[in-house]
């Protein structure tokens, strides 16, 4: 059988790193890494796809947040049904929630932060425990418009594209729910965050230029996250 790596959102990996990676595990120099955005891609690759060696992915997407242990121990089964029994499954999140079903469910852990398993860039002493406010500082300077903007309800199309980031950015690197999110960003509720950080995703696969001020946020927030904490 050829040993094959299928991954679910390409966003938090980068495919050479994660073959790297993966070499002491499938042994195989052929490995070949599969990677998909969306559910409906990864159910189809799981049922005609298979069998794949390993199987990674990223619980800390839209959307697995806020899903039932019930719900998440249905999609791990529903893996299962349709593998053979020499397969892994590799589970990245960092919500509490999340790491004792999956553990219970016999999942490789990796309970990093949005860096992703493939990192080797933390830097040394603690890590910075990242807030809202530090990101929403970063998205202010970078979108030039005020905290005060990206918090309220204005409906400048501007501030509203830094507004939805910064919630994207918020459930990727810390562990403040929806509801928490949503009160912070001027008592919205739990439904309509997750709404507009759907969006976001969606917005960033067709626009190159926004995923590009993603990209650069998110290293910006990873600079900030390995800095040592000053006592």
């Amino acid at each position: 059988m050829r040993n094959k790596i299928l991954i679910f959102d390409p966003e938090i990996f980068d495919e050479q790193s994660v073959l790297e990676k993966m070499k002491y595990r499938t042994n195989d120099p052929l490995a070949t890494l599969h990677k998909v955005e969306d559910l409906e891609s990864f159910s189809r690759e799981i049922i005609y796809g298979s069998p794949w060696k390993i199987i990674i992915v990223n619980f800390q997407t839209p959307e697995f947040w806020d899903t039932k242990p019930s719900d998440i121990e249905k999609f791990i089964k529903s893996i299962r049904e349709f593998q053979n029994q020499f397969f892994e499954i590799i589970a990245v999140t960092g919500y509490k929630n999340q790491i004792s079903i999956l553990s219970k469910l016999g999942c490789i852990l990796h309970q990093k932060q949005y860096n992703g398993i493939h990192s080797d860039t933390a830097g040394p002493g603690n890590p910075r425990v990242i807030t809202i406010e530090d990101i929403v500082s970063i998205a202010s300077d970078h979108f030039k418009v005020s905290k005060e903007e990206i918090i309220g309800r204005s409906k400048k199309v501007k501030i509203i594209k830094a507004r939805n980031m910064a919630m994207y950015l918020v459930r990727l690197f810390t562990k403040h729910s929806l509801k928490e999110v949503g009160v912070f960003f001027s008592g919205r509720d739990h439904s309509t965050v997750k709404k507009q950080i759907v969006t976001t995703k969606n917005e960033m696969s067709s626009d190159e230029l926004y995923r590009g001020d993603f990209l650069i946020l998110r290293q910006k927030v990873i600079i900030l996250q390995n800095t040592d904490l000053v006592s």
